[in-house]
């Protein structure tokens, strides 16, 4: 009888053992690949969300290329706060002090609706969160003939 005793004990522990071991390599399976980025059935996602991102960043970069080369102004109307792409809860991301007098005034709005587009997709593409406060556009004035 004792031998059954520890024969049974010893099966309820080995039992156990195999049960952890189990439970260990599935959770290994299942966390292997954090980090990495997401496979989805669609082979040319990711190359969509590298894009999408390119674009975004691009954006941004020609918009403060082109807002910095001209700030100038006279009055305080002549300069305006831009919005600056889009919030996964939405509104602007950000704003960036702009000048009317600039002569790529006009691109640079339609820029801005472009980085705003392009931003709400990727956004939704990879299924970015963020916060949901309002960012205010700042103060805007014309300060010894630029604006800030």
């Amino acid at each position: 009888m004792a031998k059954l005793g520890a024969r049974l004990m010893r099966n309820k522990y080995q039992n156990a053992t195999i049960a952890l071991v189990a439970f260990a390599l599935g959770l290994i399976l299942v966390f292997q690949n954090c980090g990495a980025p997401v496979a989805t059935s669609d082979s040319n996602s990711n190359l969509a969300v590298n894009t999408r991102g390119n674009d975004v960043i691009q954006l941004s970069t020609s918009i403060k290329t082109l807002s910095d080369q001209d700030l100038s102004c006279k009055v305080d109307t002549d300069c305006e706060a831009l919005p600056l792409g889009a919030k996964a809860c939405g509104g602007p991301a950000d704003y960036i002090i702009v000048s009317r007098l600039n002569s790529e005034f006009a691109r640079l709005t339609s820029l801005s609706e472009e980085l705003r587009v392009a931003s709400i997709a990727l956004n939704q593409q990879t299924g970015l969160a963020s916060t949901c406060d309002f960012i205010e556009p700042p103060a805007v004035q014309c300060v010894s003939s630029r604006c800030q």
